[in-house]
């Protein structure tokens, strides 16, 4: 109910809650949790009562009993007065503590069910809790190699990813392209550390050839290595500034290293020419509150990602807010970052942006279906090469016919990685 009435009153769902009408749904939704909830509380205090009400007719009908009985007692002589008065005295106090001793059973058997509640969440959070320590990171870190990695989410009967072998290099642009669900986001959380595989392995390797295991790893240190941009990142309902510096929570904020930040994001002059500058809340609905477009939101997020300075960068449909030349900016960015020797994961539809990549790894229903570099892939023909047709047919552009040849699969990784 409280999200029904936080809808009705946010900025962010006002259009369609005066074009679309919303607000009638949610005042009816808001109107049948009422009435459950009223409909609900009246059962509950209509059982409340009729125990209540038996309760008290045999709690009536025990103190009539004892009293009947000493006033026979006291009648008939075989109870002095004063015994009487004491003993009178004694039921009143007993019916009390056993009212109380009543009450205080039930408070106990509630908190118990909710004491259980919680130790089985905690004994959950702890199986899954993330390690203070582990082994450390090769230093510096120069790839990350995923061997054969297959994911199932909990609850789940299949797999997300089936024996996927990818690598990631700092300095090189790797692009992650398939349809949707095909497990490219889940592959994204593998690399960062958020989800550990099923099965398989996910190695961080260092520069003179050591090697550390994610699960043995230090977790602090892997999420410390990577920096993440999602279509979705969260609007923090904070200042300018610290929307950006939010990148590196776990330091001290750097103002100048934050503007620079916005500079390189093509962000920074827009904050400035706001009326409260980098103070100004990139929110609508509190004092010095502004509204931010989406592309300018995408763009504070790019900020915020430059700003945490990781040696690898997730980026997941970076580009879905802008327009065309702001997208053809934005890209040419990311690979600059790759140039100053930053790994950069790309996930996006776009595919006119992977043509740049240094390699391509094209995902089909959680596995590896082909990949190599742009030229190769539509080469080869497959699904790279008809995806990035039917594209090109959007605007008119006729592709000449792949030649035929294969494209690199999975098994050629290792030889591809000598290669290279």
């Amino acid at each position: 109910m409280a999200s029904l009435l936080q809808y009705l009153t946010m900025p962010h769902a006002a259009g369609e809650i005066r074009v679309h009408a919303a607000s009638a749904l949610l005042l009816r939704g808001y109107g049948e949790m009422s009435g459950l909830m009223e409909a609900e509380q009246r059962r509950l205090a209509r059982a409340q009562a009729r125990t209540d009400l038996v309760a008290g007719a045999f709690s009536g009908l025990a103190s009539l009993g004892c009293y009947g009985m000493l006033w026979w007692l006291l009648t008939s002589g075989g109870l002095p007065l004063a015994v009487g008065g004491t003993a009178v005295v004694a039921i009143r106090n007993s019916t009390a503590r056993l009212t109380s001793l009543v009450q205080q059973v039930n408070r106990m058997y509630e908190e118990m069910l909710q004491l259980g509640d919680t130790e089985a969440a905690t004994e959950l959070a702890a199986k899954h809790a993330i390690p203070a320590t582990g082994a450390p990171l090769p230093s510096p870190v120069r790839a990350i190699d995923v061997q054969d990695v297959s994911f199932i989410y909990p609850g789940s009967t299949t797999s997300s990813l089936r024996e996927v072998s990818v690598t990631v290099r700092r300095g090189e642009v790797t692009a992650l392209v398939g349809a949707n669900g095909s497990g490219k986001t889940t592959l994204a959380k593998l690399l960062s550390g958020l989800l550990l595989p099923s099965n398989g392995e996910v190695w961080w390797e260092g520069a003179n050839g050591e090697r550390v295991e994610v699960r043995e790893a230090d977790r602090a240190q892997v999420f410390g290595s990577i920096g993440l941009l999602a279509q979705d990142f969260p609007h923090w309902q904070m200042t300018a500034a610290a929307n950006i510096a939010v990148g590196a929570g776990d330091r001290p904020r750097d103002m100048p290293q934050v503007k620079a930040a916005a500079q390189a994001a093509d962000v920074g002059d827009l904050i400035e020419g706001l009326e409260h500058g980098w103070d100004s809340i990139v929110f609508k609905g509190y004092e010095r509150g502004v509204q931010l477009s989406g592309g300018q939101w995408q763009k504070l997020g790019n900020a915020r990602s430059r700003y945490r300075d990781a040696p690898f960068l997730l980026v997941d449909e970076p580009t879905s807010a802008l327009d065309p030349h702001t997208e053809i900016e934005a890209f040419e960015r990311l690979r600059s970052m790759a140039g100053n020797g930053t790994g950069v994961v790309l996930i996006t539809h776009r595919l006119a942006a992977t043509a740049t990549a240094d390699h391509i790894y094209v995902l089909d229903d959680g596995r590896i279906a082909e990949h190599g570099t742009h030229d190769q892939l539509m080469t080869a023909g497959g699904l790279y090469h008809g995806m990035f047709q039917a594209q090109a047919a959007q605007y008119g552009i006729a592709l000449p016919p792949a030649d035929g040849l294969p494209a690199p699969r999975r098994e050629d990784t290792r030889e591809h990685k000598r290669a290279r």
